[in-house]
Parts: C-alpha cells; structure tokens; sequence
C-alpha cells in the first residue's frame, strides 16, 4: 500500500489540516470520502456558490481557449489516480478529454496535470494509461523549472514551478 505521510509538506497548513486533507484525500475509499465531502457540504457551505467561485463556466473555458490558452485535463472526480483500478484511471482520463474537447471542439493537443499531483498520486501505469490516450504530456506539482531531460525521459511527469510561490500568487 502506499505512503502518503510526504503530501503536504510544501502547503502553510496546520498539523490538523494536514491530517485532515491526507485522511480525505489519501486514506478514505472514494465511496466514504465522496458521502463525507457531500455531508460537509451540506451542513456547512452553499453548492452554487462554491461552483460559481471556483469553477470556470464553458463560457470561460472557450475564451480562454480562443485567446490561446491551453486547456489541460484534470480528470473527472479529482480522485487520487495511484487508489483508482486502470479501469477507473482510464475512464476518468478519456472522460477529461472528452468533456474538454466537446466544449472547445479541438483534439490536436491533450495536456493532463494529476489530481493532487505528487509522485504518490499517480503511477507508472497511469503515465502509460495517458499515453494510450494520445496525451502529449501530463504535470505534476513537483515545483522545480522544467529541464529538456524532463521533456525527453518523462513526459507524462513533468514539474512546473507553483504559482504560489509567486507575489500575489497565492489563493485567495
């Protein structure tokens, strides 16, 4: 089974919260962690609202995509990939694909960045898995500057630098 004590580590959060989020995320079968998300979400926080805050609307997603924006699959349940079967990894890789290119009708280019993204979220399997979906590369969030070994060796584990460890980067 895997490790998962090493998630976290680069996040300002409390010793609670890190448990917390490792429990939900890490720990939890998906079918308990999807009743207790909805049962938080119930008592303590407006649906609509949390949508309407974080989610970007088609809308959004095609004037981004006109302006040239790359669009990146993310997966469909943001589960973590290294729980899910290769049955399961597959499903939520193709329907990311899908949902993306039906709204900006454009199959020439498939990006993925792993739900979660650390080397415990996914797997040599899910890296082949991405590439049997014609993805051409997939990121994680390992934050370092990108090397040309890494395009060459690993396309399907590319780092990228986190934009919140820029000024003004950071969530509000």
């Amino acid at each position: 089974k895997n490790n998962f004590s090493g998630t976290y580590l680069h996040q300002n959060n409390d010793k609670d919260t890190d448990i917390f989020k490792r429990t939900l995320n890490y720990i939890l079968e998906d079918d308990i962690r999807k009743n207790v998300i909805n049962a938080l979400t119930l008592k303590y926080l407006n649906e609509n609202d949390l949508v309407k805050s974080y989610y970007m609307t088609e809308g959004q997603i095609l004037e981004m995509h006109s302006a040239g924006m790359l669009i990146g699959a993310h997966s469909v349940n943001h589960s973590v990939m290294s729980k899910l079967t290769l049955d399961k990894q597959n499903e939520e890789i193709h329907d990311s694909f899908s949902v993306i290119e039906n709204i900006v009708k454009n199959k020439s280019l498939r990006v993925f960045c792993y739900p979660y993204g650390g080397h415990e979220s996914y797997t040599c399997q899910t890296e082949s898995l991405l590439k049997k979906n014609a993805c051409q590369a997939s990121f994680t969030t390992e934050s370092r500057k990108v090397t040309k070994m890494d395009l060459l060796d690993r396309p399907y584990a590319i780092p990228r630098i986190d934009c919140n460890k820029f000024p003004y980067g950071a969530c509000s």
